[in-house]
């Protein structure tokens, strides 16, 4: 408790007003898909609301635009052009090209926001200190969805009252408490996302004080343990796999350590399964194990026509990235690929269209999107807007790959971490998440920051120190 009113102290003494707001938004991301009460079953991203009041108040108080603003605009309207002449050429309907003048105004919006708020913060601190607040301000949003979460937790194994429970539960989600806690969000899989990029940021970037590192980490990793959403182990296996092999350098003495300290993790997991495993986590598991062990095209479409989860976390990349021989690889449009959705399925796997689910979510003109960033961007805008976004991406991570190898900084280790995970993870998808372009906008900028402190190998003082 100590260290988490220190936090806020040092908080409330760093910042601008104008700043303050800003971390107001990271301390709402955990409860971004309903605030205190719902209204229906749509997600309501109170963070971005606040990021709007923040650039408009900005803007208000410098009473200018930058270059860089400016080109976003500029290719906000370029997509919406687009937008607009598929809506009215091909689809005779703008319901699309009217949600992605939402998104897409709003990424444009959050982009230079997090963008603004950083250069501000880096002409007074060092990145060491940018770190710091940014780190700081993830813990105490934690504060709160963790306190419920262990509440739904001992209530859903009769500990506690179950009304208790389900009168928090209540007041940020429309979805009842089942049978794993949700925090204090719509669902399992929004909170082990939300669990995850907190605890991947914290272990990477706090050192302050290991004895509240270690208990913090520990708490938090155990939630998740509990909050037993499948889609969530996948990323959190993934991000640690795609680290190990791209961003470590071969020491087999590590490997060792490392697949030693791994097979004791899975062992350990495996003794304890029956404690955080549900069944519907365990059937969804087993489909991931099934096409580890067996994969083959038959495999995959009879598990993609089988299970309706596992099509709209996995399914609808697959069918984004196929999209684009409908579209000659031109994209269909922001917003859009809900038009193109049915005959997807038709010609893709059509033995799901019986899948009472999904007839279900059709019926009622469900608006259906991909999970996934990149078969997103590639279904949308084509080739060339997935080879833009992938080129920046991939430029982005190669720069602190580099970093992190040739200086072994624990910074750009930790970027690298968050930078993998905010990609591969499924439910941070939408043009406008403000976890994904702040972890996008503070890894380049710190890389250039912090470049010379780091090639000296000596550590970086706030200015004024």
């Amino acid at each position: 408790m100590r260290e988490l009113l220190y936090q806020l102290a040092y908080l409330r003494t760093q910042l601008t007003q104008l700043e303050k707001l800003f971390v107001w938004a990271i301390l709402f991301v955990s409860v971004d898909g309903f605030p205190l009460l719902p209204l229906n079953n749509e997600n309501r991203p109170l963070s971005t609301v606040i990021l709007l009041v923040y650039w408009i108040l900005q803007k208000l108080k410098s009473r200018s635009i930058s270059v860089f603003e400016i080109r976003l605009w500029l290719g906000l309207l370029v997509l919406l052009l687009f937008t607009f002449a598929k809506a009215y050429f091909v689809y005779h309907d703008f319901r699309g090209l009217f949600k992605f003048c939402i998104t897409g105004t709003l990424s444009v919006i959050t982009i230079a926001t997090c963008r603004h708020f950083l250069k501000g913060l880096l002409e007074r601190f060092s990145t060491t200190e940018v770190i710091r607040l940014l780190t700081y301000s993830l813990i105490l949003s934690s504060v709160l969805p963790i306190g419920i979460g262990y509440v739904q937790f001992f209530a859903i194994q009769g500990l506690l009252p179950m009304p208790i429970a389900n009168l928090f539960t209540s007041l940020f989600s429309y979805r009842p408490l089942l049978d794993r806690p949700q925090l204090t969000t719509t669902e399992a899989s929004h909170a082990a996302t939300y669990v995850l990029i907190v605890l991947f940021w914290v272990y990477s970037f706090y050192h302050d004080n290991p004895t509240f590192r270690r208990i913090y980490l520990t708490v938090l990793f155990v939630l998740f343990l509990l909050i037993s959403s499948s889609i969530g182990y996948v990323a959190f296996i993934g991000s640690l796999f795609i680290y190990w092999l791209f961003c470590t350098k071969v020491n087999f003495r590590r490997l060792f350590s490392n697949v030693s300290v791994g097979l004791i993790f899975i062992g350990l997991a495996y003794s304890l399964r029956d404690y955080f495993l549900i069944e519907y986590t365990v059937h969804h598991l087993s489909i991931v194990g099934d096409l580890l062990s067996s994969f083959s095209a038959d495999r995959l479409t009879y598990w993609l026509q089988e299970d309706y989860s596992f099509l709209e976390r996995f399914g609808t990349p697959l069918l984004g990235f196929l999209s684009l021989y409908d579209s000659s690889f031109l994209g269909i449009g922001g917003e859009s690929f809900y038009y193109i959705f049915p005959q997807l399925m038709s010609d893709y796997f059509p033995n799901m269209l019986t899948n009472p689910l999904l007839s279900e979510r059709m019926q009622l003109d469900a608006h259906f999107t991909v999970k996934f960033l990149p078969a997103k961007i590639a279904s949308e805008f084509g080739i060339w807007g997935f080879l833009l976004f992938m080129w920046f991406y991939v430029s982005t991570f190669n720069k602190i790959n580099h970093f992190q190898k040739e200086f072994n900084n624990p910074t750009y280790r930790g970027l690298c971490l968050c930078f993998i995970y905010t990609m591969i993870s499924t439910y941070m998808c939408s043009y406008f998440n403000f976890i994904v372009i702040l972890v996008f906008v503070v890894t380049p900028y710190l890389y250039f920051d912090d470049f010379e402190a780091v090639i000296h190998n000596t550590p970086t003082l706030p200015l004024g120190q």
